[in-house]
């Protein structure tokens, strides 16, 4: 069995290995010829002590929500570690942030009018500078786009104060003093039936004119405020818009790059 520690560090020490053939970067391109979900769930389950089968999802469910962040964060990092031009840039979950850093996420709460209740986004990681900060990117990491894709796309739009004001008038509100904030979606893509990514080119073509997660890619893609992107870690080919490891390095360099 183990702790969630152990189950983390088997599938690190995994890609730590990979790392002596190739780039964090490649790694982080072709996930899909390293990491099959099966196979994961196999591993998964040798950590796991439950019988029962309902409790065997949840708690598959959640050491793969935790693994998949804890890849993300690696291959960033290591990616940017040694770029000493980014090697200020950090990524980080919430708890192991700086003080500093912490309180400009803690602001960024929508809250009503005469009310104390409040709702903060569904994230997973937060990708921030020692050099700046004036500016965060709030990451949610997923395995496949059913887990959250809606809830992101509704994050991107409550925590974007011109579309609150429009729609509510004063009723919801958002700290005055916010940082620069963009908020991203990461996804491996690993279910059978993808949403993003398809092993066959004309399979992608025809879902980019037909898909209804085409259209979702570009509410992201289009939105100017708080929107900053979809990328998935395969080497499919992809619905338009949707970015894969290096671009979300370069979006993620071009921000902190001022």
């Amino acid at each position: 069995m183990g702790n969630n520690k152990s189950y983390i560090n088997y599938f690190l020490q995994q890609i730590r290995d990979l790392l002596k053939n190739y780039t964090p970067e490649y790694i982080g391109n072709n996930l899909n010829d390293f990491i099959d979900s099966d196979k994961i769930d196999e591993e998964l389950k040798k950590f796991i002590s439950v019988k029962d089968a309902r409790k065997i999802r949840a708690s598959l469910d959640q050491r793969r929500g935790k693994l998949f962040e804890e890849i993300t964060k690696f291959l960033l990092n290591e990616s940017l570690k040694n770029d000493k031009n980014y090697n200020h840039i950090k990524v980080e979950t919430l708890t192991a942030c700086p003080d500093n850093i912490k309180e400009i996420v803690n602001k960024i709460k929508l809250c009503r009018k005469n009310l104390k209740v409040y709702k903060t986004p569904d994230i997973d990681l937060i990708v921030y500078s020692e050099k700046y900060d004036d500016r965060i990117i709030l990451l949610s990491v997923k395995g496949t786009s059913r887990e959250r894709i809606g809830q992101y796309l509704s994050n991107i739009f409550i925590f974007d104060k011109k579309v609150m004001k429009e729609k509510y008038g004063d009723l919801y509100y958002l700290d005055k003093d916010l940082p620069n904030f963009k908020i991203s979606f990461i996804c491996f893509d690993l279910a059978k039936q993808k949403d993003f990514s398809f092993e066959n080119k004309i399979k992608a073509e025809k879902a980019r004119e037909r898909s209804q997660k085409q259209i979702e890619v570009y509410l992201i893609d289009d939105d100017p405020n708080v929107g900053y992107g979809i990328f998935v870690f395969n080497n499919l080919h992809k619905l338009h818009k949707v970015g894969n490891f290096s671009s979300l390095l370069a979006k993620l360099k071009e921000f902190f790059n001022y």
